[in-house]
């Protein structure tokens, strides 16, 4: 009946703690952190991690249906245990969210995964981190022709960034506005 469809996400979320709850404490905190990334960034974010621990969150996250190995150590999350790990993230102090947050943005500048830096960027609203991500990427953006993404960008950023005015300059130019 529609009534007991309407009960389901919080049937899911009931579960969903269920199990969480039953997983160590430190485990719990990688699976929250690796739901920021994206497939490529989680393998990133894995990578980063002592050999014994990723074997160990990988194991007891996929024993918990948190963690799935798609291919070739490739580990997805459903969307919905994304937004119930998310969720569980934000419950930190807003402070060490945000640590967290510019750490992840932080590790896919530096592999260069910039559309997914900015969608966390987006999603978390961590715009001191958005200077770092343009300064990073502008120059491959710009010479991929990517310039619609890098005018997008630098509108959610302060235009009294000496990067954003460059970017912003180049574009002008590109666009033989000057």
């Amino acid at each position: 009946s529609a009534t007991d469809l309407g009960a389901m996400p919080h049937l899911y979320g009931f579960f969903a703690d269920e199990i969480y709850y039953r997983i160590d404490r430190r485990v719990r905190r990688v699976l929250c952190e690796l739901a920021l990334y994206d497939i490529d960034g989680r393998r990133v974010a894995v990578d980063l991690l002592r050999p014994d621990e990723a074997k160990r969150v990988i194991q007891v996250g996929s024993d918990a249906g948190f963690l799935t190995d798609i291919d070739d150590g490739a580990l997805d999350i459903h969307p919905l245990l994304r937004v119930f790990l998310e969720s569980k993230l934000t419950e930190e102090n807003p402070r060490a969210v945000n640590r967290i947050v510019a750490r992840a943005v932080e590790n896919l500048i530096q592999h260069k995964l910039w559309d997914a830096a900015f969608e966390l960027i987006q999603r978390f609203s961590a715009e001191s981190v958005l200077i770092k991500l343009l300064e990073a990427a502008s120059d491959d953006l710009l010479a991929a022709g990517r310039t619609p993404t890098l005018r997008s960008w630098i509108s959610d950023a302060s235009d009294t960034e000496p990067i954003v005015q460059l970017i912003a300059a180049e574009l002008a130019f590109r666009e033989g506005r000057f």
